[in-house]
């Protein structure tokens, strides 16, 4: 009977992700576990995932996909200023899912380098009121299908950046001029080309570091922490340094969290997301509305 009921209850269970943020020191090497992350939590319909940390004249944002049950299975970009700590706004919703909210400065203006995969597009946002309003700068490459595009180093006028391209599950080099925000496509090599970038490269006092999805068996299962060796503007090396799961770490909440899947840092603000598994019983209406479509 208990198991009849367990799978009953599991009908209406449902994976949503929480955001996970700490101060480090300056002075931390890699992946420090000493500090807790205190959580910010979603709420029934609305959760939050791929977070990226921004530091803009003294003030800390947190800028995340927002998963919405109005929008259904379309992501929508959001930003949360942690000074006010007013909750999750969202700043960017196109007609296509968004997640993955890469933004950083350069020269003296701020933009954003979202996965915006369903639109078949690598596109690139400007703020014009940061944070919370933004304008298509420009199609960075077009008829592309890539997700979660970190940025490795900048040379000259010349970004260079890692996504993951779809179907294929390969990892690509994109080669963006900065003088006209263009990209130019070209084959990454290396010793992890497969496995799906979780955060841009981090620079800590002995070198510098990434995360790695490991989707293995299931989707964000935990990370991969790897230590750049070298680059070279077509060969990336990286040497795997240990692994980081939700067991590993210190987190000021009750929920049972399972898996984490990014982990981005700028200053002293280090922050991830969260999986676990909620009670939501929009899920069977979900599955009602499915079957009256067929």
């Amino acid at each position: 009977m208990k198991k009849k009921i367990k799978k009953f209850l599991h009908n209406f269970y449902k994976g949503a992700y929480a955001v996970g943020y700490r101060h480090v020191s300056d002075k931390a090497t890699h992946f420090d576990n000493a500090e807790p992350f205190e959580v910010l939590e979603p709420t029934l319909h609305r959760w939050y995932a791929d977070s990226f940390p921004f530091v803009e004249n003294g003030r800390e944002y947190i800028f995340v996909e927002i998963m919405d049950d109005v929008n259904g299975e379309k992501g929508t970009i959001g930003v949360i200023d942690l000074q006010d700590n007013k909750g999750f706004v969202e700043i960017i919703n196109e007609p296509f899912h968004m997640s993955f909210p890469n933004t950083f400065k350069f020269k003296n203006d701020i933009y954003m380098m979202p996965e915006t995969s369903e639109a078949n597009q690598l596109r690139l946002y400007k703020a014009v009121d940061f944070p919370y309003k933004w304008e298509l700068q420009s199609v960075l490459y077009d008829d592309i299908a890539v997700v979660d595009t970190v940025f490795v180093k900048t040379e000259d006028n010349i970004m260079y950046a890692v996504g993951q391209k779809l179907p294929e599950k390969k990892n690509v080099l994109f080669k963006i001029d900065t003088n006209i925000w263009k990209a130019e496509l070209a084959v990454l090599k290396g010793n992890y080309v497969d496995k799906r970038p979780a955060g841009n490269f981090i620079q800590y006092d002995n070198g510098i570091y990434h995360a790695l999805q490991e989707c293995g068996r299931v989707y964000g299962e935990y990370l991969r922490l790897c230590k750049l060796d070298s680059f070279d503007g077509e060969t990336l090396q990286e040497r795997e340094i240990g692994t980081y799961s939700v067991s590993d770490m210190t987190i000021n909440s009750k929920r049972n969290y399972r898996r984490v899947h990014t982990l981005n840092k700028m200053g002293n603000l280090e922050v991830i997301d969260l999986l676990y598994y909620q009670i939501n019983p929009t899920i069977l209406l979900e599955k009602a509305k499915r079957v009256i479509k067929k």
